[in-house]
């Protein structure tokens, strides 16, 4: 997890394939019930392994990117948040 204020670029580690966006959850902080209530943006890599950027923000002004999109290594693909079970602002 990298500590970094709400609203942050995430860039993309590496080449490939968004395969999943998830930018509709809302809760945070440490409560149990939070735990699977996390946004996120996943890509398979170019070299097989996956990437999953969590606790994005929620809404259209996170996500940069859609499902089946390629992407290139430092490429903006969403905006870091606090969504889920999150005690501060950060990326995963």
């Amino acid at each position: 997890d990298l500590d970094c204020p709400v609203g942050t670029l995430v860039l993309a580690l590496e080449d490939g394939t968004v395969t999943d966006v998830r930018d509709s959850e809302k809760v945070s902080g440490i409560d149990v019930r939070n735990f699977f209530k996390w946004n996120q943006v996943t890509v398979q890599q170019s070299d097989g392994t996956w990437a999953e950027y969590v606790h994005i923000q929620t809404g259209s002004a996170s996500a940069r990117v859609s499902v089946g999109d390629k992407v290139r290594r430092g490429q903006p693909l969403c905006c870091s948040g606090n969504v889920g079970f999150c005690p501060t602002a950060h990326s995963t």
